[in-house]
């Protein structure tokens, strides 16, 4: 149980480092579902560490994308 707490706490910093993140480029953050579920035991702990990673992926996607420069075609030569 330990270990899901501490990787619990270790996603749930990552979620509100990203989402901050997020709102100071004035993009949108994905829904918070797993506060919908209860964590009382190892198999629901495990359901809510898996949400919030996929929704840290879905949180990273969307700030590399505000924040990686559009491909300019002019500046792309084929040999």
């Amino acid at each position: 149980m330990n270990q899901y707490r501490r990787e619990w706490e270790y996603r749930m910093e990552e979620s509100a480092r990203l989402g901050q993140s997020l709102r100071q480029q004035g993009q949108r953050k994905p829904k918070q579902r797993s506060s919908e579920i209860t964590r009382g035991s190892n198999e629901s702990l495990e359901l809510v560490i898996n949400i919030i990673r996929n929704k840290n992926n879905q949180m990273q996607i969307r700030l590399n994308r505000c924040l990686t420069p559009p491909f300019n075609i002019s500046t792309w030569r084929s040999s």
